[in-house]
């Protein structure tokens, strides 16, 4: 690949995108235990806090790569302060399971600027569960 411009590879990693099916479902937790960081509870707190007052149809929209999970995730994540369900919109698109170290989990990841729609939120013991919808893909 010796030649070509940084742009150029921006480009040729774009193109490892994949079309989801429109309808397809993927969950994404997040928990304030992980990888050996200490753990910032004020910020969790907060995005719950968020979460649990957002207006139905409120978009957010994610800086960089976010990772989700179509088998769920359970084998290797639990105990979460935070679970997503994401129904894929027409127009969807998601890099592979094979670019990731946890294939096993059905990971994939969602580009950077992905934007979903929230569709519901509720709080069951610690965990804020929420439903949205992930919008098409900006490319």
């Amino acid at each position: 690949m010796a030649g070509k411009t940084v742009a150029q590879h921006v480009q040729d990693f774009k193109g490892l995108l994949v079309d989801i099916p429109e309808g397809s479902t993927f969950v994404r937790r997040m928990g304030m235990k992980g990888y050996g960081q200490a753990p910032n509870e004020k910020a969790v707190k907060e995005m719950q806090q968020f979460l649990m007052t957002a207006e139905l149809g409120t978009v957010m929209q994610e800086p960089g790569f976010s990772s989700t999970s179509w088998s769920g995730g359970n084998k290797i994540l639990g105990n979460n302060d935070i679970e997503w369900e994401f129904v894929a919109a027409k127009g969807v698109k998601m890099y592979p399971g094979w670019l990731t170290a946890n294939s096993g989990e059905g990971e994939g990841l969602l580009p950077p600027n992905q934007r979903y729609m929230i569709l519901s939120s509720k709080k069951e013991g610690k965990t804020v569960r929420v439903k949205a919808i992930l919008l098409p893909t900006i490319e």
